[in-house]
């Protein structure tokens, strides 16, 4: 049996992306616009604080395939607050 998609465009999954980022600032301000500019949408957003301050933020995020995702992944990294994204 096989599987095909018509409109592959619809399709999307959910990608969770970890982001250790500095604490302060406007961290959530930064990551939102990234992610608006890029055109994904936010399904969850999960914040945990180190004892030395640094956040891990994990972020659900909609995509349409492992391009997107990269593209959401190199977008995130470019800010001047995010230390590494997962």
């Amino acid at each position: 049996m096989s599987l095909r998609l018509k409109n592959k465009k619809n399709f999307t999954f959910t990608s969770i992306v970890e982001i250790l980022t500095k604490s302060g600032g406007n961290v959530y301000v930064e990551l939102t616009n990234a992610l608006s500019e890029v055109g994904v949408k936010v399904q969850s957003i999960n914040t945990n604080e180190a004892a030395n301050g640094e956040l891990l933020i994990k972020i659900g995020v909609l995509v349409h395939d492992k391009n997107q995702l990269s593209t959401v992944k190199n977008k995130l990294a470019s800010l001047k607050s995010v230390y590494e994204v997962k």
